[in-house]
């Protein structure tokens, strides 16, 4: 091993310890003279290449992540619109008193949008933040199955109602924002290429449903 690789492990175990900036500036003169030795006028940190590489791909997998999270929430819309023109209004309610879920979408709905509604939950007492609970069937759920995902989709609904049981009957009320999945806090372990099949998979699903729209 050379010098200049001894060095930048030196560097990397730095930064991963409590930082002692007298000991990087020392190490830096250090690296510096072993590139004037060997003539080096440019030169990029094996360290800080590698952040630079795992930085970009974070973000790659993070925009995958936001990509399927939009998808399911303009899904879960769909579902809810339908409910509301075919049944007069979408039933929003918490579990009942046996801890049961409630009774969800049409089933036509079900079939079509590979989704079911289950029950709400409070964030917190006393807030109009309420989490909405689905659960994902059919063809959606063999691709979570197979990816050995928690068969659980989520989104956030703002109710300014006021009451426990809210009953949607215009689709403009439709108040659900950021859509999640448990990908949410463990895609950074996943493969990109993971990652990407995932979205592919369900995004096939969907894709006559989007067009549509």
């Amino acid at each position: 091993m050379s010098k200049l690789n001894e060095l930048e492990n030196e560097l990397s175990e730095l930064f991963e310890s409590y930082l002692d900036a007298e000991k990087l500036f020392y190490l830096g003169i250090q690296i510096g003279r072993e590139l004037e030795k060997d003539s080096i006028t440019e030169y990029v940190s094996l360290y800080f290449e590698d952040r630079q590489h795992s930085s970009t791909l974070q973000l790659e997998k993070h925009k995958i992540v936001s990509n399927i999270n939009s998808l399911f929430l303009s899904i879960i819309k769909g579902a809810a619109k339908e409910e509301i023109n075919k049944n007069y209004g979408w039933y929003i309610s918490k579990r009942d008193l046996l801890g049961r879920d409630v009774d969800g979408f049409d089933e036509e709905i079900v079939k079509k949008y590979h989704i079911n509604y289950c029950y709400a939950e409070k964030k917190i007492d006393y807030s109009d933040e309420y989490n909405l609970y689905f659960n994902v069937v059919g063809k959606l759920k063999e691709v979570y199955d197979e990816y050995d995902l928690s068969v659980k989709l989520e989104c956030c609904f703002n109710n300014d109602k006021g009451k426990e049981l809210i009953i949607i009957s215009k689709c403009s009320d439709i108040n659900v924002y950021t859509a999640s999945t448990d990908l949410d806090s463990i895609y950074s372990d996943w493969e990109l290429y993971k990652l990407r099949a995932f979205y592919n998979a369900i995004s096939k699903l969907y894709l006559l449903l989007i067009q549509i729209s």
